[in-house]
């Protein structure tokens, strides 16, 4: 109940209700293009299902890092929004899938400590149980090298959700998918797939994800 009576004040406190709505006719406008503006990076978006219906959450680790700790945080929140809500429209379920390409990380592209446990506190304290699954494509030593810095703050059941996997084994996540022809192509999918449109995915509906 207390957990509960927490996140009921941070989602007010966060104002998640005008992050969700920023989109649409009549939501926060000086929101909308401020999201734009780092949706136009193309690190994080929703694109896609699996098979069960699950949204995916698609990742280009190497593209650069916001490095504002609140848009950061409101960047997140309609990421992880977005993910519940189009999952539930397609299949009644509750959790989303990552998957993310470091192809080209550096270490220079992670998220500050100081953001980075923020964002693991929203995401387990007010999004618990929300991944199913995280797929990480070729990790560099200096991302694992950052995941061993941040394990202690990751509670044991997340950790089991992440999986390393090469470009050469990602079959296993291709598999899962509903459409692989709406992957990227670091992920199994086409070469020639249409490019992410911020502009566009900002305009769509909640439950709806880029490219549908």
């Amino acid at each position: 109940l207390q957990t509960l009576r927490n996140t009921l004040r941070w989602r007010k406190e966060m104002d998640v209700e005008a992050i969700v709505r920023c989109g649409r006719e009549g939501g926060d406008e000086t929101l909308r293009e401020a999201l734009l503006s780092d949706f136009s990076i193309g690190r994080f978006y929703a694109r896609g299902y699996d098979r069960d219906g699950r949204a995916i959450v698609v990742g280009h680790a190497h593209r650069p890092q916001l490095r504002n700790d609140d848009m950061t945080l409101k960047m997140l929140v309609h990421i992880v929004e977005k993910a519940v809500a189009c999952t539930k429209r397609r299949s009644g379920l509750e959790k989303f899938v990552v998957i993310a390409d470091y192809r080209g990380f550096e270490r220079q592209d992670a998220s500050p400590l100081r953001m980075s446990q923020p964002a693991i506190n929203v995401s387990q304290n007010h999004y618990p149980e929300r991944i199913h699954r995280v797929y990480v494509v070729e990790a560099p030593l200096a991302f694992r090298v950052i995941c061993q810095v941040l394990r202690p703050f990751l509670d044991p059941v997340t950790r089991e959700k992440i999986v390393f996997c090469t470009s050469s084994d990602v079959s296993q996540f291709t598999e899962t998918v509903e459409d692989v022809h709406k992957l990227e192509d670091f992920a199994g999918g086409p070469t020639d797939l249409r490019p992410f449109d911020a502009e566009e995915y900002m305009s769509l509906p909640l439950d709806v994800s880029f490219d549908e």
